[in-house]
């Protein structure tokens, strides 16, 4: 972090409570940061709902000058005292995104429950890190610093309004919310060269179509923290086509978003996989992996596009090594399968943004 940044620490075992309260970094308050860092320790139960729910609380008190807001949740248990639920905690953070407070998850060694931090990383549109070895933290902490440090838009979101006659089903493997006019979905925080992609999938009236109609307004809505946090949006509209003729239809597939759409199933295939290595299922998950992997071949075989076809071959081969791993931890002691699980659910949430 650097001069001018607000920082402040808070602890979580049986109760929460402020080891600093936020704190803007200078030559003065770094030493007596640094130092009540170096007091941490460890005890107690894990009140994961008031830790989240303090931190928040002290964010949302942030000064209007620093619009960029992020809880790093630190975590190597599982919340047993207080609101459990991966809902309710997730419901937390969801609650700070209102106040651009975004949740990064660091899930450190194999007793964490990926379940809850999948949650928060979701409903906050956060990121989520699998921290299976302690001495992974910095190097962890320094990228997440150094994103933050890159952001060119906050309290970003995406804003659908559908065309008449057209009625929005839902987003793939994002959160998002429908006021009976707009769709969103919340975006938080983006940061320079970021791509975050949402599968939005949408259904037609019986009405008689024209060769083409508009689907939506496609809005990008963000406030820009280099010109003093001015809102801003930018349109889009989205529209489809119709024709009877199957060659035309071939040719006008979207390669991009027939990969995308690919990648995000692939992605929800392997954090499900990760819950059948939990179970001791390793033949349901090796199949359901299989299918997956056998899909976005398929997929890589039909795309034209090089760019997505180099994605979808990305995908494959770590589906790929996912499978060969989780075989021989068939084998393998408890850890190791643990090991192996949290490794599955990390590569699905990335697939799918987090």
């Amino acid at each position: 972090l650097v001069d001018g940044d607000v920082v402040g620490v808070d602890v979580f075992d049986d109760s929460a409570r402020t080891l600093m309260v936020p704190t803007m970094l200078n030559a003065e308050t770094r030493p007596r940061i640094l130092a009540a860092i170096a007091k941490l320790g460890t005890g107690g139960s894990t009140n994961m709902f008031d830790g989240l729910s303090l931190a928040e609380s002290h964010l949302a008190q942030a000064p209007v000058s620093h619009a960029v807001r992020r809880v790093v949740v630190i975590s190597d248990g599982r919340a047993n005292v207080g609101p459990q639920s991966p809902e309710a905690l997730g419901a937390i953070a969801e609650r700070g995104l209102g106040a651009r407070v975004q949740v990064t998850s660091l899930g450190v060694g194999l007793d964490y429950a990926e379940s809850t931090l999948n949650a928060l990383s979701v409903r906050s549109s956060g990121r989520l890190y699998h921290i299976g070895d302690p001495r992974e933290m910095v190097a962890t902490l320094e990228r997440e610093v150094s994103l933050i440090g890159d952001t060119v838009a906050s309290d970003a979101s995406l804003e659908i309004v559908p065309a008449p006659g057209v009625r929005v089903i839902g987003a793939e493997g994002v959160h998002s919310t429908w006021n009976g006019r707009t769709f969103r979905i919340p975006l938080g925080a983006l940061f320079a060269g970021q791509h975050r992609e949402a599968l939005v999938r949408v259904a037609l009236d019986d009405a008689e179509t024209p060769n083409e109609r508009p689907l939506a307004s496609v809005r990008l809505v963000f406030r820009d923290p280099r010109d003093g946090d001015l809102e801003r949006v930018k349109e889009t509209v989205a529209r489809v086509g119709f024709s009877s003729d199957p060659a035309a239809v071939a040719r006008s597939a979207d390669d991009r978003v027939k990969a995308m759409a690919s990648v995000f199933e692939a992605g929800k295939i392997q954090i499900a996989a990760a819950q059948r290595v939990n179970s001791g299922d390793f033949a349901a998950a090796d199949r359901a992996l299989g299918e997956a992997q056998r899909k976005l071949e398929a997929r890589a075989g039909e795309t034209r596009d090089q760019a997505e076809k180099k994605k979808l071959d990305a995908q494959v081969a770590q589906i790929s090594a996912s499978r060969s791993s989780v075989a021989k931890a068939a084998a393998a002691p408890a850890p190791v399968q643990r090991s192996e699980a949290l490794k599955l659910n990390k590569d699905g949430m990335g697939a799918m943004g987090f």
